[in-house]
């Protein structure tokens, strides 16, 4: 199975998000994009590819450990950015802040316990967003103007905060409509047992 460790957003934070995605779609035009769902908005923190169920297990055993000792904190999120950049969009994504040192001290602990354990070490410095769409078909010189426009914009608009509780271990599986996430377990941060 694919999976990923994430922080996922609270659905009482995700409507400022939605929002944004709708006014996007207007001007993008809604085929061009495929939307993340408000229910699947979340910051990835350690990719760990195909493993078996077995080797998952003993991951969150481990992260058990040490993560559940972490303590809950918040998050908000607001700008809008484009990789590899506003260019070239492929992939649009909303920036996060407020506890941004906290948010880096779990993705380490998180990336220290994967790697002890025989996972591969990441190969990209982690950088903290979340992904809202990815482009489907190359964008027109005007939306990708408009996009680069809105990008300056809504730089430092917030448009969600949360409290960040718990760390989600997802299974990810690709299908024809884009990837389906199932959530395969929870651990607690420290204080939400």
């Amino acid at each position: 199975m694919r999976v990923f460790l994430a922080v996922e957003v609270a659905p009482s934070a995700t409507t400022g998000i939605t929002k944004l995605q709708h006014h996007l779609e207007e001007a993008i035009g809604g085929r061009k994009v495929r939307w993340t769902s408000p229910n699947d908005l979340h910051i990835t923190l350690k990719f760990l590819g195909d493993t078996s169920v077995a080797r998952t297990t003993q991951l969150l055993q481990g992260l058990s450990r040490t993560i559940g000792t972490a303590e809950p904190f918040m998050l908000t999120a607001s700008g809008l950015g484009c990789f590899p950049n506003s260019r070239r969009p492929r992939l649009l994504w909303v920036g996060v802040g407020k506890d941004i040192d906290a948010l880096e001290r779990l993705q380490q602990g998180i990336e220290r316990c994967a790697v002890d354990l025989g996972f591969a070490p990441a190969r990209r410095r982690f950088h903290a967003h979340l992904t809202i769409g990815r482009i489907r078909s190359q964008l027109r010189q005007s939306q990708v103007h408009y996009l680069s426009q809105l990008t300056r914009e809504v730089e430092r608009q917030r448009c969600a905060e949360w409290r960040v509780k718990e760390l989600v271990v997802v299974e990810s599986k690709i299908c024809p409509a884009g990837a389906q996430y199932i959530r395969w377990g929870r651990i607690p941060l420290l204080g939400d047992s």
